[in-house]
């Protein structure tokens, strides 16, 4: 373990020292001014793209959303028609109009079962 932590550290030393005999960098004194250019080139570029990408999904995603309004208008006007009596029915009125009646067709079967 000794000796693979003394490896590492030749290694680390080596670099270092690979890094300290290399020449300075010099920058270009237009390299900025190009690099931004780029920089807003491939910004426009990439808007443009983008823009005519999600167009067309816009599109879709808005003809669809049109489609259900619509038919959510269509259903709602054609169940408005189909009525004729007022909607407006108060819970007494609801309330009242259950009873305890078991002479219902729907509950016929049973008495006979009982019978």
């Amino acid at each position: 373990m000794k000796a693979r932590n003394e490896d590492i550290e030749n290694k680390v030393h080596k670099t270092m020292k690979l890094l300290d005999e290399m020449p300075p960098l010099e920058v270009h004194h237009h390299f900025r001014v190009r690099l931004m250019q780029r920089v807003e080139r491939e910004k426009s570029e990439r808007s443009q793209k983008s823009f005519l990408g999600t167009s067309r999904h816009l599109d879709a995603r808005l003809a669809f959303m049109a489609l259900l309004i619509a038919l959510n208008i269509g259903s709602a006007m054609s169940a408005l028609l189909r009525q004729e009596s007022p909607v407006a029915t108060t819970i007494s009125e609801r309330v009242e109009s259950f009873n305890d009646d078991d002479t219902s067709p729907a509950l016929a079967y049973y008495d006979q079962a009982d019978s």
